[in-house]
């Protein structure tokens, strides 16, 4: 028996999008509980399920700065100039986002409006 691996991961691509996940940040923001949950939720069909994996690795992403500052500064390295140039440091360490065609708003906010994604 073969298993197609190119169609559960688009299955779980499109079932990620409608909570403004994708399997990359699955693969970065959850344990490895998580991440056997979210294949079982794929293979199994239990989109619902697979969505609420998908929004707990959104907030945790939303959260980093204070969560994980210094696993957020390691992400912000790993950013082209360009993206680097939209994030500002707050006097009070809070970091903002600056997006061109949007108001400026905190990070997290930015992780929630889809705008900051992995």
């Amino acid at each position: 028996m073969k298993i197609n691996n190119a169609g559960f991961m688009a299955q779980a691509e499109n079932t990620l999008s409608g909570v403004g996940a994708n399997v990359a940040l699955l693969s970065e923001f959850c344990t490895d509980d998580e991440l056997r949950q979210a294949r079982q939720a794929t293979v199994f069909g239990a989109s619902d399920r697979l969505q609420e994996i998908g929004k707990a690795a959104v907030e945790r992403l939303a959260r980093m700065p204070e969560q994980d500052p210094e696993g957020f500064r390691e992400m912000v390295e790993g950013m082209t100039a360009e993206e680097r140039k939209m994030l500002h440091k707050r006097d009070d360490g809070g970091w903002t986002l600056r997006a061109p065609g949007h108001p400026e708003m905190s990070f997290g906010a930015a992780v929630l409006a889809g705008l900051v994604r992995i």
